[in-house]
């Protein structure tokens, strides 16, 4: 049994196995080992030398490339501001859909979740206001700005095949006969519009998405600010 392995593993329980993170827990290990010898070569017992060696390393957060300690009660409550924001201006744009009572399902969802959200908004700032300000904690920066993108690819995709599959159903035929489109007055356009918007309303998920890897940075706890 080696006691100093296992309390390197145990720094990297919670973290993916990827190469920088064996790169980085062999390099731990071996500097660890090595003060461990030192140590022992000054006369420090081997129980006290291990001690402290695994004492000077408590925490591997700081190591791993893209993570950043930010206030995490202010990151969340400006995302939870933002999710907001989007939902209220969706649900604006919205009412146009229920007055042709088109969507009907998808806008009293999208309402439902507009009202939980502001109540789990306001409880939230309320919560925590003075009580966990200054909460610390690590986010991996370099981890959301990959997900960012996968969102954005994955909405594209959705909204084209969403629009392939509708004018197939609306105008597939006219296309494959070459027939004229006719559409037989404002109404029906209108409908066709609405229909034709309705994914549109899911850019919500990736705007979200996408402001994570700014509020990191904004919220980031900079060198001067740890000791406060």
């Amino acid at each position: 049994m080696n006691e100093l392995r296992d309390y390197v593993d145990s720094l990297f329980i919670g973290h993916r196995k990827t190469a920088q993170t064996r790169d980085l827990k062999e390099e731990i290990y071996g500097n660890l080992e090595a003060r461990k010898a030192d140590l022992i070569s000054l006369g420090t017992s081997e129980a006290k030398a291990m001690e402290q060696a695994k004492n000077s390393i408590t925490s591997i957060e700081g190591l791993i490339d893209g993570n950043k300690k930010v206030y995490i009660y202010q990151f969340r409550r400006e995302l939870l501001q933002w999710s907001l924001i989007y939902l209220i201006s969706a649900c604006i744009i919205m009412m146009p859909m229920l007055m042709v009572h088109i969507g009907t399902p998808f806008s009293t969802l999208g309402f439902l979740i507009t009202i939980i959200t502001g109540i789990v908004y306001i409880r939230f700032s309320a919560k925590g206001r003075k009580s966990h300000l200054n909460d610390r904690t690590y986010v991996n920066l370099t981890h959301f700005e990959r997900i960012r993108k996968l969102f954005w690819a994955f909405w594209a995709a959705f909204v084209l095949v969403y629009t392939a599959v509708i004018t197939a159903m609306y105008f597939g035929s006219n296309i494959w006969f070459s027939r004229k489109v006719s559409i037989s007055g404002p109404n029906e356009l209108a409908v066709i519009v609405i229909i034709y918007a309705v994914p549109f309303f899911t850019i919500i998920i990736p705007l979200i998405v996408n402001k994570i890897p700014g509020l990191i940075v904004k919220y980031e706890v900079h060198n001067d600010e740890e000791k406060k």
